[in-house]
């Protein structure tokens, strides 16, 4: 998978997940606003929020029981920005904070921050300042300039962090079910929320709320701008441990691992992927990303079975093993299916377009179910004893009879009527054999009506 060269506008589906709520109609307040240019790669348009001193909603500004519905707000925000990105991760796992100390530059700086208490620090800051002015017109300029405030900073460190791409901003925008997407840039969402937070025709809890969205987003930025700039030197760290090149493509993994099984999942197998990296550098960007999809997969297949989160950590800490001693960058990977076939009753595999199982595919290449893995699960299979295989796709409840023609690899076709390109699929493998086939066969009964011979009596 290439690495994510969007200008970072893959914020803007991190954006529109938080931004639930910011109503339709809020279109028609500035139809030009979210007019798209090139200056909406950058912050720029912030530095230019309005700031109305006569509204009326000002006045809530220096109201306390407002900003306990704000700081509800930003905690609910908080909330879906960090499951989104790795600020998560370190807020939520001492595992993670430890690896962030041992390789981020300058490490003692780190020692005794927090990310989340850092962001309710402005939070509350930006709370006293304001009602502490008892001018409604001063509190809504300190408001204003607060989100001003990083005007000056670019996408790219929060994309960086983020683990969805330009891809899950298509695959939004194609569902079209959500009515917040008004603006194809970031900019015009923050100053949307902006807009709405004291529009007077909107109810005080929902300005509230949009109010809170803002905040946190913009206290994210903040974070990751300033601080030693977060974002930048987690790309050197990640440099240190040779996973910079693979980030884009390993992300996306380590969210789902964090938020399906548990942070130290995530963690566990993070260590893995250095191993994988740090023991073969050549082509290390192809074998971590084929081990976090078959570690992920895996996991997801245990999960299903009914292992506790705990039993999961307990298999990748296996794993993390195998990669101490592996003499081959495809070890690990190949350990995770068996786990997955051993002790999950199955492997998990997807569909390409032409409707064939296959395991992992990236830009440079796709990964096929190996005939040595046939080999070690499937009892009976004979690499050169050439035939069909018995294939039951469990989440279909169906069973396929699919060949082996020989090779190396195996990726056979599954009919349209049953799956189509892009599922996922668990599987299980079975040799056909010639009782297994004779018992499928329906039986046909034979008469003899016209006491026809059944032998016949000419020979030659």
């Amino acid at each position: 998978m290439g690495r994510d060269s969007s200008d970072g506008r893959a914020l803007l589906l991190l954006a529109l997940i938080v931004l639930g709520g910011v109503a339709y109609r809020a279109l028609s307040l500035n139809p030009n606003f979210c007019d798209t240019n090139s200056d909406n790669l950058q912050l720029k348009e912030l530095s230019n929020l309005p700031v109305d001193s006569s509204s009326v909603t000002n006045r809530d500004l220096l109201n306390a029981s407002y900003w306990s519905l704000v700081g509800s707000s930003v905690k609910d925000t908080l909330g879906g920005l960090f499951s989104n990105t790795y600020l998560g991760l370190v807020n939520k796992s001492q595992d993670w904070r430890n690896w962030s100390l041992r390789n981020f530059p300058n490490d003692s700086s780190w020692v005794g921050f927090r990310v989340e208490s850092s962001i309710y620090g402005q939070m509350a800051r930006l709370e006293s300042d304001s009602t502490r002015t008892d001018n409604a017109a001063d509190a809504r300029a300190t408001v204003r300039n607060f989100f001003a405030s990083i005007s000056g900073y670019s996408f790219a460190s929060l994309d960086f962090i983020s683990y969805n791409g330009l891809t899950s901003i298509r695959t939004f925008f194609e569902t079209g079910s959500a009515p917040q997407a008004l603006c194809v840039t970031f900019p015009g969402q923050l100053a949307q929320l902006y807009h709405l937070a004291f529009d007077p025709t909107v109810p005080q809890n929902r300005r509230a709320q949009y109010l809170g969205q803002a905040i946190a987003i913009t206290s994210v930025m903040v974070v990751l701008s300033g601080h030693d700039q977060f974002a930048d030197r987690l790309k050197i760290a990640l440099d240190r441990v040779g996973l910079l090149d693979a980030w884009p493509a390993i992300k996306p993994y380590l969210a789902k691992l964090g938020t399906t099984i548990s942070t130290k999942a995530a963690s566990l197998t993070f260590s893995v992927l250095q191993k994988i990296a740090q023991r073969f550098p050549q082509n290390s960007r192809w074998y971590t990303g084929l081990t976090i999809d078959r570690i992920e997969a895996m996991s997801e297949v245990l999960k299903e079975k009914g292992f506790s989160d705990e039993a999961i950590e307990g298999e990748i800490g296996k794993l993390a093993k195998v990669a101490d001693g592996s003499a081959n960058p495809d070890d690990v990977p190949f350990a995770a299916d068996v786990s997955s076939y051993d002790d999950g009753g199955g492997i998990r595999v997807k569909l390409n377009s032409a409707n064939r199982i296959f395991l992992y595919s990236d830009s440079h290449g796709i990964q096929s179910i190996k005939v040595s893995f046939l080999e070690k699960e499937v009892a009976g299979f004979v690499k050169e004893r050439l035939g069909p295989l018995k294939v039951r796709i469990l989440e279909k409840g169906a069973t396929l009879y699919l060949r082996y023609e020989a090779g190396e690899t195996w990726r056979p076709p599954v009919s349209g009527d049953v799956a189509g390109p892009n599922d996922v699929l668990t599987i299980t493998v079975n040799v056909l054999t010639r009782d297994d086939f004779i018992s499928k066969l329906r039986e046909i009964s034979l008469g003899n009506t016209v006491g026809a011979r059944w032998v016949s009596d000419v020979t030659e």
